[in-house]
């Protein structure tokens, strides 16, 4: 975990490699090399790890979460939003899956139903605290009350 905070990611990968074999039947263990993956942009093989890590732990929320980024990333809208329904399931005010669902409904197309998840975000009891997810859930807000008003002006024009 040390190399992962101090974003020294091909370093945590090879910690990990030369770990304990014990190591390997945790949750724990899974996840934290999923993470590691994602950060290193492997997120086909990110993937793999959390399915690991699913299979020890299944009700693990941030496990579903770090899957539903990296489906994102993968340009998988459904499958990441069908994980943060799964995670809002187990956790109903989980601040990130609430950000990434907003993100896949986004990606879909699918703008007032985002721009609702992008502010249970930011009214969770626990809210965004790092600074940059923040700016993210209030910009994809800005983004989906725009386009839902040019949306709307176009519509009431058309008839």
């Amino acid at each position: 975990t040390r190399h992962l905070h101090s974003r020294r990611y091909s370093a945590a990968l090879l910690t990990l490699a030369a770990g304990q074999q014990a190591d390997r039947k945790t949750s724990w263990f899974w996840h934290l090399q999923g993470e590691v993956l994602t950060n290193l942009g492997r997120y086909q093989d990110a993937l793999v790890s959390f399915d690991r890590a699913l299979e020890i732990a299944p009700g693990h929320i941030e496990t579903l979460v770090f899957q539903a980024v990296c489906d994102v990333h993968l340009q998988r809208y459904p499958q990441a939003l069908e994980r943060c329904d799964r995670a809002l399931e187990l956790a109903p005010y989980h601040t990130q899956a609430w950000l990434f669902r907003g993100v896949a409904l986004q990606r879909l197309g699918q703008y007032t139903d985002a721009y609702r998840s992008y502010d249970a975000a930011l009214r969770s009891p626990r809210p965004v605290r790092s600074h940059p997810l923040r700016q993210l859930a209030q910009q994809s807000i800005t983004y989906c009350r725009n386009l839902s008003r040019t949306c709307r002006r176009w519509l009431s024009q058309a008839s």
